[in-house]
């Protein structure tokens, strides 16, 4: 099994990658906020690298540890 170094793991250009994949899912910030149920306040804020990041390193480092994808860990309802 392939292993990351979970301490030099870190998030690689995320903010950009937010506002990439909005754009090509044809989302405003407005409307990704209604989406994900958070203020379009936070959308701007994560696609600025302000603040609300740490929580997605959490994630990758968790996923890079237990080898998996974040959709093993977390299962949405009526999706």
């Amino acid at each position: 099994m392939d292993k990351y170094n979970l301490e030099e793991l870190e998030i690689d250009d995320i903010e950009s990658n937010i506002v990439e994949l909005r754009k090509k899912s044809g989302y405003t910030q407005e409307d990704l906020a209604d989406e994900v149920d958070v203020a379009t306040s936070t959308i701007r804020n994560w696609e600025k690298g302000r603040t609300g990041l740490q929580w997605m390193l959490w994630i990758a480092k968790l996923c890079a540890a237990l080898n998996c994808e974040p959709s093993d860990l977390i299962k949405l309802k009526n999706r």
